[in-house]
C-alpha cells in the first residue's frame, strides 16, 4: 500500500494498491461510520472531519497518480496569485494520454482533471507540484468567461 504522510500533520491519505492491508469491507464500514472518509475514488483519509487544505491537495494528487500536478486556480493559490478558496474544486493536470487512477470522483467531492501535451515544459519540481507560473496564469485567464474578466476588470 502506498501511503503519503503529510509533513507536520496527523492526517494520512491512503491510496490502495493491489495488496491492501485493509479489506474493502473494512474500508467501506469505516467510511460509512465516519471513522475514515472517502476523499476521491480510490483515495481515503484515515481521519474524520473536514480535511485541511494540504491534505485535500495531497488526496487530489494521489488520485491523479505519480504524474499529477496542481493546475489552474489551485496552482494559482499555491503560487500565491490568489487567496485560497476551499469552496472551489481542486484542479490537477496529467500528461496527455494518461488517465487518473480513476476518472470517477466521489459524488459531492470537488475535483477537476485536465490533460496537457506540454507536460515536460510546464511541470515544476516543487512539493506539491504545480504547473509553471506562466502556464498557471494562462490557465486561469482561459478559464474566465470573457476577456474582460481574464484581464482583471470584469464588466
Amino acid at each position: 500500500m502506498a501511503e503519503h504522510q503529510l509533513p507536520k500533520l496527523n492526517t494520512r491519505v491512503r491510496f490502495p494498491s493491489s495488496a491492501p492491508l485493509v479489506t474493502d469491507r473494512t474500508l467501506q464500514r469505516r467510511c460509512r461510520s465516519g471513522v475514515w472518509q472517502r476523499v476521491f475514488h480510490g483515495v481515503d483519509a484515515t481521519t474524520f472531519g473536514p480535511l485541511i487544505r494540504p491534505a485535500l491537495l495531497t488526496a487530489a494528487l494521489l488520485y491523479g497518480g505519480p504524474n499529477a500536478m496542481l493546475s489552474h486556480r489551485t496552482a494559482g493559490e499555491e503560487w500565491r496569485m490568489l487567496a485560497p478558496d476551499t469552496s472551489m474544486p481542486v484542479h490537477i493536470t496529467l500528461p496527455y494520454g494518461m488517465s487518473a487512477v480513476s476518472q470517477l470522483a466521489v459524488p459531492g467531492q470537488c475535483g477537476v482533471l485536465h490533460h496537457t501535451r506540454a507536460y515536460k515544459h510546464i511541470a515544476v519540481s516543487t512539493e506539491p507540484p504545480p504547473t509553471s507560473r506562466a502556464n498557471t496564469v494562462l490557465d486561469m485567464a482561459v478559464a474566465e468567461p470573457t476577456a474582460q474578466h481574464a484581464g482583471g476588470s470584469p464588466a
